[in-house]
């Protein structure tokens, strides 16, 4: 399929190809130095306005601590009603996770 937008004077994709090709043909000494320099691309997360997200969110980021503390402060702010019952046992089970990993 020929497609009209693209030539094979486009000097962006000859640039392309000549450095995938490069990567290709490289050596493995090579892969591994250049796999040395990548870094992980970190996005900001928006900071949920739920506090029992915001503490399994820290949990998954593995920031026990800053999850335990954030579950702590949710027992601390949340009712004890009926309706949230199911909320403190998971954010009490959280804290004490958190607590368990931080002392291993």
């Amino acid at each position: 399929m020929d497609l009209p937008f693209l030539s094979d004077t486009d000097s962006s994709a000859s640039e392309g190809n000549g450095s995938r090709a490069a990567k290709l043909n490289q050596s493995e000494v090579q892969f591994q130095e250049e796999k040395s320099l990548w870094r992980p691309v970190i996005y900001p997360v928006a900071v949920p306005a739920n506090p029992k997200a915001d503490a399994e969110r820290k949990y998954y980021e593995r920031d026990y601590k800053g999850a335990m503390e954030r579950a702590a402060s949710a027992l601390a702010v949340l009712p004890e009603r009926k309706e949230t019952v199911a909320d403190r046992k998971e954010l009490a089970a959280l804290v004490e996770t958190c607590r368990r990993k931080l002392l291993s």
